[in-house]
């Protein structure tokens, strides 16, 4: 058996402050709507897969080898996403405060 799953989302927040680097954190407290973009936890794409492989390959005519070498199953799963996002700094005021 495989089953394979993908997902698409995008989370946006204003002010992250669980990444920020700089003190301060919002620029205009008083307005918000200038902080809106991509969040610290948005993980854009994410694909998971699993495999099933029942092993039941022995026919012979010994009940107890059928009962120990049959029933078996190998499986694997694969979890791929995106990174996340983040700021690159020159350390430099872009502000000009």
């Amino acid at each position: 058996m495989l089953y394979g799953f993908y997902t698409f989302s995008h989370t946006f927040d204003s002010v992250q402050l669980d990444n920020n680097t700089t003190q301060g954190g919002a620029e205009d407290p008083t307005n918000l709507r200038l902080e809106h973009g991509p969040a610290d936890f948005d993980i854009r794409h994410q694909f998971a897969a699993s495999v099933v492989w029942q092993l039941n390959y022995y026919h012979g005519d010994n009940f107890f080898q059928r009962a120990l070498l049959n029933g078996w199953a190998v499986s694997s799963i694969i979890n791929v996403h995106s990174g996340l996002p983040f700021t690159i700094l020159n350390g430099k005021d872009a502000n000009l405060r």
